[in-house]
């Protein structure tokens, strides 16, 4: 591939910017299952889009990834490659690769999901090199393409999923705080315990000395009645 093509090329793409909502869309993932991105709403995605199966840079790189799947895992992260390959071609090349993360067939219409995000080559026909990740609610927290003759590597995936993974953890600590304080607002005061036993003290019983009664049967009615 040719670098000054390539760098012409990359104006006229525009991928989705940080921020904004990634486009859903069903992808077949074998020549009977399809995958869709709503589906993994709840967890942070990878998007890995690149030019072809079986094409040098991109076996690199997809491999670079398959070996740093613990890491992925670690972070709670789902990988998915994406190219407009037919099924039968991501199946070969994920078995001679040994890629073990779903990759998807951008195949027909031919680039439509690349074209959703900004990073189709109409003049090739063919995806761009290009990343996104997408957060627990399917927005997009990072987004960049490559020229086709760079490899992305890994460093700016696993440094935002584990920016992701400080903010989950943040905003649950915020959210128990708010619980917690919410739980003391609405708690019933109580009393002190030395207060109420002073206030029981203080209260003379029936019958008693301080009350101005003599208990029944004491020497005093004794001597009342002599």
């Amino acid at each position: 591939m040719d670098p000054y093509q390539d760098a012409h090329q990359d104006r006229h793409l525009a991928p989705l910017l940080v921020g904004t909502p990634a486009p859903d869309f069903t992808l077949p993932q074998t020549h009977s299952a399809r995958l869709a991105l709503h589906s993994l709403l709840g967890q942070p995605v990878v998007l890995v889009f690149y030019p072809l199966d079986w094409e040098p840079l991109s076996r690199d790189q997809l491999v670079l990834y398959q070996k740093f799947a613990d890491a992925f895992e670690r972070l709670g992260a789902r990988l998915l490659g994406i190219s407009v390959d037919h099924v039968y071609c991501h199946a070969a090349f994920a078995r001679d690769a040994q890629l073990h993360f779903p990759l998807l067939a951008d195949f027909q219409p031919r680039g439509g999901v690349a074209r959703q995000y900004g990073v189709y080559r109409d003049g090739q026909g063919v995806s761009a090199r290009a990343l996104f990740v997408l957060d627990r609610q399917g927005w997009i927290r990072f987004s960049h393409a490559y020229p086709d003759f760079l490899n992305p590597g890994v460093d700016d995936v696993l440094t935002t999923l584990e920016a992701l993974v400080v903010e989950d953890v943040e905003e649950a600590k915020r959210a128990n705080d708010m619980t917690h304080a919410e739980d003391t607002e609405h708690a019933e005061p109580t009393e002190p315990v030395g207060q109420s036993a002073q206030s029981g003290a203080d209260i003379p019983s029936p019958g008693s000395a301080e009350a101005g009664e003599a208990p029944g049967g004491s020497k005093r009615d004794g001597d009342g009645a002599e």
